[in-house]
């Protein structure tokens, strides 16, 4: 989808160095001293050209701009996604080790229920429990940071669309010779 995006806007650059490279080329006569009333309508369409040259070098550093700030924006999205991936699976680790955990401890109760009451002993048990509170908490801190991230990813994702647009106006007020 990107780089779709992007080959269509190195496209329409293309078009528009082509463009300024036409109008520029049919500007370079040789310059010569006005010397009669004929000359003003020439002087009229070279300011005219000047004016159009103008405005194309200006939309051509925007353009520039709009893909320098598209491709940070990108990179952006990007390692906000890694960084969501990554918190996806360190909260898929903690909820597999929960699970274990929590196995661990029914089987530690149900050995302990079946010794004599004299042999039993809490310590294995409590110490699994606590290890469980642990893992509740941290599971509970990496739902967190998935949600915040997940949101920023959002953001991110909403300023890239918006960058990208402005670029198809800015194409597409190129391709009707009108500059935005």
């Amino acid at each position: 989808m990107i780089t779709r995006e992007l080959t269509r806007l190195a496209a329409a650059l293309a078009v528009l160095f082509v463009g300024i490279a036409a109008v520029t080329g049919q500007s370079r006569a040789p310059a010569q001293p006005p010397s009669s009333p004929s000359v003003d309508p020439l002087l009229t369409e070279v300011r005219e050209l000047r004016g159009e040259i103008k405005q194309a070098a200006s939309a051509s550093i925007r353009a520039q701009l709009f893909v320098a700030r598209l491709q940070l924006q990108e990179q952006r999205v990007n390692g906000v996604a890694r960084q969501l991936l990554d918190v996806q699976n360190r909260l898929a680790a903690t909820r597999q080790a929960q699970a274990a955990a929590r196995e661990r401890l029914a089987a530690t109760e149900e050995g302990q229920s079946r010794l004599p009451v004299e042999d039993r002993s809490d310590d294995q048990i409590r110490s699994l429990r606590l290890q469980i509170e642990q893992g509740q908490a941290r599971e509970d801190e990496l739902r967190a940071q998935e949600s915040a991230l997940a949101s920023t990813v959002a953001g991110e994702q909403a300023r890239w669309t918006e960058f990208n647009q402005r670029l198809d106006a800015l194409e597409r007020s190129l391709s009707t010779g009108t500059p935005r």
